[in-house]
């Protein structure tokens, strides 16, 4: 994925962009996500074909705070964009960008990584 895109179906590009009986008279955060295209989606077939089923980055906003993180789709899905990211983080040099990406965001931002017992996990 070379670039991001928002959803193809508008009704998807933003979370609740319409009030119904469901939806309470107060919302309390929305959030947005980027992908692959509607055109990179086609290659697949299935499941795979589904823009939640695939490698995106979701923001949320909620009043006071900004969430941004990297989703690699549903599990069992995106079994493509996995399988290239375990390729590219056995090579040393992108493990030490990878490392120094997450050093730069510094003591504000969290990384859940509670149910990993070592660094081999991770990678």
């Amino acid at each position: 994925m070379l670039e991001l895109k928002s959803h193809h179906s508008s009704r998807e590009i933003v979370s609740r962009h319409y009030f119904n009986s469901y939806s309470g008279n107060y919302i309390n955060a929305t959030w947005l996500h980027y992908g692959k295209s509607y055109e990179e989606l086609q290659k697949y077939e299935g499941k795979e074909r589904s823009f939640i089923n695939n490698i995106r980055i979701q923001v949320i906003i909620h009043e006071d705070s900004l969430g941004i993180w990297l989703v690699l789709g549903k599990n069992w899905c995106s079994i493509k964009d996995r399988e290239h990211f375990r390729r590219q983080i056995q090579n040393e040099q992108i493990q030490l960008e990878f490392y120094n990406w997450f050093k730069k965001l510094g003591n504000q931002y969290w990384i859940n990584v509670s149910s990993f017992k070592s660094a081999e996990e991770v990678l």
